[in-house]
């Protein structure tokens, strides 16, 4: 038993710098995400990616792609709607947080304006 523990951890401890495709293609992205200037746009970034590896999980990209006039999706009437529906969640909620701000930035104003 203990020979086999150190087995697994002498393999861990030698392929620790190993990186596989997919951890280079987080590099990549991690990269791209940090240059965007707003943070609106990281965080769209970020939820699409969320998105896509959500709906993946869930058995929509298992099957190859059926095109549908230049539109691409394994099941396009389902995979389009979450897609749609999710965007415009993100979007209202966006829309809640950035009214919140402004709100909170009016009551700073006006008590600033009252001192």
């Amino acid at each position: 038993m203990r020979k086999r523990a150190f087995h697994i951890l002498e393999d861990v401890y030698q392929n620790r710098g190993v990186k596989d495709e997919f951890t280079l293609l987080g590099d990549e992205v991690a990269m791209q995400v940090r240059t965007l200037t707003s943070s609106y746009a990281r965080s769209t970034v970020k939820f699409k990616i969320q998105s896509l590896l959500y709906e993946a999980r869930l058995g929509y990209y298992d099957e190859p792609q059926v095109h549908y006039q230049g539109f691409e999706n394994s099941t396009p009437q389902q995979g389009i709607q979450t897609t749609t529906q999710s965007s415009q969640l993100y979007n209202q909620n966006w829309e809640q947080v950035l009214r919140a701000d402004s709100q909170n930035e009016d009551a700073s104003t006006s008590q600033i304006t009252n001192l």
